[in-house]
């Protein structure tokens, strides 16, 4: 005996029609795949940057950017969204392109990633790690830019809050014989790291509050003789960018 049909079982079925149809049940169980994968801290931000990579799918670069913020760079999945990224940038978005990265989309990225850094600073990251427009990226280089540029994110907030913390009186200032005794001390630290953005960050990580003690009391003497000399967090950040830049590997 046939089993009945019910007008619910029809409706069932045409939502999952609908949803398979308009992709919608894909995206879900992709996006909750990614989820998982990724563990971010915040899921819901998360999701809505993955929607929002789909919604600018007219855009290659705005969807690599996307992936690339899906999760943080410490995380392990971090390296497939990377990889993911670069095959969505390197596939011809028609037959008249050819297969391959270009530096010019390359760079695109990258300026996207490095939008709120300090216009000089970005230009000399760029001169560090930017390609010629016309060449071809590999995969190595596509990574170890990447990750340079978000590093230098987490640099730069470092920096910044750095100025913060040498700022007691919370005026914007601090005296510039302290901010150049920490910087440095900043130098010293980093001077003997590896190239590798990871190793520069935790060397930056590493001055912690022992160090600027030290720092005020080797500063002491010339605050006191030039204590109205100052320093904001403009100037400090860009003088720390200098420091991480000279290690950073320039790409040839």
């Amino acid at each position: 005996m046939a089993a009945r049909v019910t007008k619910s079982d029809d409706k069932a079925e045409i939502r999952r029609e609908y949803l398979e149809r308009s992709h919608v049940g894909k995206w879900i169980r992709d996006s909750l795949s990614k989820l998982i994968t990724n563990r971010p801290d915040d899921p819901i931000q998360f999701l809505a940057n993955y929607f929002e990579s789909i919604r600018e799918k007219g855009n290659r670069v705005v969807r690599a950017y996307q992936l690339l913020i899906l999760t943080h760079h410490s995380r392990l999945a971090f390296e497939d969204n990377v990889a993911t990224a670069y095959q969505l940038l390197s596939t011809p978005s028609s037959s008249k392109h050819s297969f391959g990265l270009t530096g010019s989309v390359y760079k695109e990225l990258l300026r996207k990633i490095t939008r709120f850094v300090p216009e000089t600073v970005e230009d000399e990251l760029m001169r560090k790690i930017g390609p010629r427009d016309h060449e071809f990226i590999p995969l190595q280089v596509f990574q170890h830019g990447i990750l340079t540029a978000f590093v230098l994110l987490d640099y730069l907030q470092q920096a910044q809050d750095l100025h913060e913390c040498l700022d007691l009186h919370s005026t914007g200032n601090v005296p510039q014989a302290l901010c150049n005794a920490v910087l440095q001390e900043l130098q010293e630290t980093i001077v003997n790291t590896t190239t590798d953005p990871l190793s520069i960050i935790q060397a930056g990580a590493r001055l912690n509050e022992s160090h600027i003690l030290e720092c005020l009391e080797e500063a002491e003497t010339d605050m006191k003789s030039s204590r109205h000399v100052t320093m904001q967090a403009e100037e400090f950040v860009k003088n720390s960018a200098s420091i991480f830049l000279q290690k950073v590997k320039p790409m040839r």
